[in-house]
């Protein structure tokens, strides 16, 4: 069963790693700069959001709409990540 724990722990996992892929794409393509920082942005708003509305979670059948919506919102992320570099 997900708990806040869990879920910051996969949250920011998901975080620093498309941030730290972002960043190895603008170290070899500075060209693709704009469209990364860009989605560095989205990933940010992203995590503030969704770190809120963890936080307004009562129980713990609250958490897994959220595992669900992070597990869908990483494979978003990925994918578009990949599209880039």
């Amino acid at each position: 069963m997900a708990s806040k724990r869990f879920l910051k722990k996969q949250l920011n996992a998901l975080t620093f790693d498309v941030v730290e892929e972002c960043f190895n794409i603008q170290i070899y393509d500075a060209s693709k700069t704009e469209v990364t920082n860009a989605l560095i942005e989205e990933v940010v708003e992203y995590r503030n959001t969704y770190v809120e509305r963890m936080h307004q979670a009562n129980n713990k059948k609250d958490y897994r709409p959220l595992m669900n919506e992070l597990d869908e919102k990483g494979d978003e992320f990925l994918n578009r990540l990949h599209s880039i570099g």
